[in-house]
């Protein structure tokens, strides 16, 4: 199994060609659903799954009061989101868990079917299965589109991987960094997640702090541009 659908899933794809070692094929752990199919495919693979679904149940009771909890206080907020292909789309699947709405997103690429056609591996169908729609904004991840598009959306967080904090932060918007230690995994990965992005949002003030004494390298004229004026030759 993997955890990066993007690098993780090629190595995963050649082990099983090559070496006949088999690949999970089911989504990686972020956010329930993807956690519950990952958890059950693993139970199909090895013939365990009752133990699997007492596994989930336990899992489910155990982050259920924290899951209320943070749900309470994010439901409704927008985050914007600015990371690599389908890690973007787990990431959502965080923030819906939480309750919070997409305000947009940036991508490196969007390969669907980069190692194979098993719909199972079909993150993005997954996601919006099970999330519904979301706006997809793909190749726009240099710093002046960033920056166009955290203005124009006014998110309540922003969060970013594969490009820095920075431009939020010169805008105002709290901010946070998706590493690349999975730690947002599984279910008490949601809860870890979940009360990182409470924390910077309940606690707005070196943000606001950074902003007032931050000057960005764009003009007013540019932030008021259509994000993608420059990629359509307007």
């Amino acid at each position: 199994m993997q955890y990066c659908e993007t690098l993780g899933s090629y190595l995963a794809a050649g082990l099983e060609e090559h070496f006949g070692v088999p690949e999970v094929k089911a989504p990686a752990p972020f956010g329930i659903k993807a956690s519950d199919e990952l958890l059950r495919e693993i139970g199909r693979m090895f013939h365990k799954e009752a133990e699997v679904e007492t596994v989930i149940a336990a899992e489910k009771e155990k982050i259920a009061q924290d899951l209320d909890r943070l749900r309470s206080r994010l439901s409704g907020k927008r985050a914007f989101i600015a990371a690599g292909g389908p890690l973007a789309y787990s990431i959502i699947a965080l923030v819906k868990d939480l309750g919070m709405e997409v305000a947009g997103t940036c991508v490196w690429h969007h390969d669907q079917k980069y190692d194979n056609d098993d719909e199972r591996l079909n993150f993005l169908r997954f996601s919006v299965d099970h999330h519904g729609n979301y706006p997809v904004g793909v190749c726009n991840k240099q710093a002046f589109e960033v920056a166009n598009a955290i203005h124009k959306t006014k998110p309540d967080i922003a969060i970013t991987r594969h490009i820095t904090t920075v431009w939020a932060a010169k805008l105002g918007v709290p901010s946070i960094f998706a590493g690349n230690e999975p730690t947002e995994m599984l279910y008490d990965g949601l809860i870890r997640f979940g009360q990182t992005i409470d924390d910077a949002i309940a606690n707005p003030a070196y943000i606001e702090n950074v902003a007032r004494h931050s000057k960005l390298p764009y003009t007013a004229w540019w932030l008021e541009q259509n994000t993608y004026s420059f990629l359509r030759s307007e």
